[in-house]
């Protein structure tokens, strides 16, 4: 009998690979002014408008489409 899952059941997430993939990967891009991006913690979607350094850190200011940063 052939063991259909595998020696290690976990190690494919059948949600993010393959033909039932449902959420897509999350991918570096460079933030160029105007590019539109989603903060998927809080839903938060918004173009970029500029970039800050700030404490070691690069800060990210998106504006969404009622003019909210």
């Amino acid at each position: 009998m052939t063991d259909r899952y595998g020696s290690d059941v976990l190690a494919n997430d059948p949600h993010r690979a393959g033909s039932f993939a449902h959420r897509p990967t999350a991918r570096e891009q460079a933030a160029e002014h105007g590019l539109v991006v989603e903060e998927v913690q809080t839903g938060w979607v918004g173009a970029v408008v500029r970039v800050e350094k700030s404490g070691g850190m690069h800060l990210v200011v998106l504006e969404d489409r009622h003019g909210r940063t």
